[in-house]
């Protein structure tokens, strides 16, 4: 029987492990750049800490040798 393994996180572990791990990147540089943004933000009174923020973001897929 054939097994497909994916993982979560796009981490250099997964392209140099053999085989290779077909991960979902979910763009943890992005989300620290906003995450920072939004702290920014909060320190310098232009938001409430109560004020209630969504943030889309679209992850994608790697596929790599286990998809």
């Amino acid at each position: 029987d054939d097994v497909a393994i994916a993982g979560f996180g796009a981490y250099d572990l997964a392209e140099q492990s053999v085989p290779s791990i077909t991960t979902i990147d979910v763009g943890a540089h992005e989300i620290g750049i906003r995450v920072a943004e939004l702290v920014l933000d909060l320190l310098n009174g232009r938001r409430a800490l109560d004020d209630r923020v969504v943030v889309g973001m679209t992850p994608r897929v790697v596929v790599r040798h286990t998809a």
